[in-house]
């Protein structure tokens, strides 16, 4: 049985939450994009194209911030487009600083595998923790 783009972003946090970036990998396209907004005080902000670079924003991520929290509030679901609300709050790692925001994230499918994924959150305030 096929899985809805509901199930699978349901799987890509269950995944992002227990660190198996891994698995997440094995739901990308070869192609995909992750657009993530910033300035340049945050080392993960960018466009990443394709799985290489999209493992670059991972690790760089993962070297910058610790989560202390990560709640996810709501789910839409429009199409081949699932989005999503939340906010999570942690700690930049070099400053040692906390932050918090509220985010939504667009997840774009393609034939069941995610071709796109774009954030919106307040990267000033992530910015500001790293400084």
């Amino acid at each position: 049985m096929n899985k809805t783009n509901l199930q699978l972003v349901q799987e890509v946090y269950g995944h992002f939450s227990t660190g198996n970036i891994p698995a997440v990998f094995e739901m990308l396209t070869d192609n995909v994009l992750y657009l993530i907004p910033g300035s340049p005080d945050i080392p993960y902000a960018g466009k990443f194209n394709g799985k290489q670079e999209v493992g670059g924003f991972y690790k760089k991520l993962n070297d910058t911030l610790q989560y202390t929290s990560f709640d996810i509030n709501h789910f839409t679901t429009d199409g081949d487009k699932v989005i999503v609300q939340g906010n999570f709050a942690g700690i930049a790692k070099p400053s040692g600083k906390n932050f918090a925001t509220d985010w939504i994230m667009i997840w774009t499918f393609a034939e069941g595998k995610i071709k796109q994924h774009q954030t919106f959150l307040d990267s000033n305030n992530i910015a500001n923790a790293l400084r």
